[in-house]
């Protein structure tokens, strides 16, 4: 009898509604403006707009392109860096559970939907 209990609790514990995300996630591409090329090597910090946490440093790759991973939902602003190009600061950046933020060129800064 212990046994089928235990498995019960198993395959109640691997159901979707128990393993929903609580973290979401920021993608970023950098290009230039005048030619719509990739930059690499931009510097990127993102902190929450309440500095409530130590800032989260990248680096864009090859393809101008840099993911942060596991946020904590909510607002934060990032500043961009690169020798040779103006910088930047992005205010806020909204992250949701479960959703990827994307940052980059046509859709610019785009929040995810409910």
């Amino acid at each position: 009898m212990l046994r089928y209990l235990f498995l019960g609790f198993l395959m109640f514990a691997a159901s979707p509604a128990f393993a929903q995300a609580t973290t979401g996630s920021l993608r970023v591409v950098i290009v230039d403006d005048d030619m719509a090329l990739p930059i690499p090597g931009v510097e990127l910090e993102l902190a929450t707009a309440e500095f409530r946490m130590k800032a989260i440093e990248k680096e864009t790759d090859q393809n101008g392109e840099a993911l942060f991973e596991a946020l904590q939902p909510g607002k934060y602003q990032m500043v961009v860096t690169r020798s040779g190009f103006k910088g930047a600061t992005i205010a806020d950046i909204r992250i949701k559970a479960g959703k990827e933020t994307y940052i980059g060129p046509e859709r610019k800064h785009k929040v995810p939907a409910e």
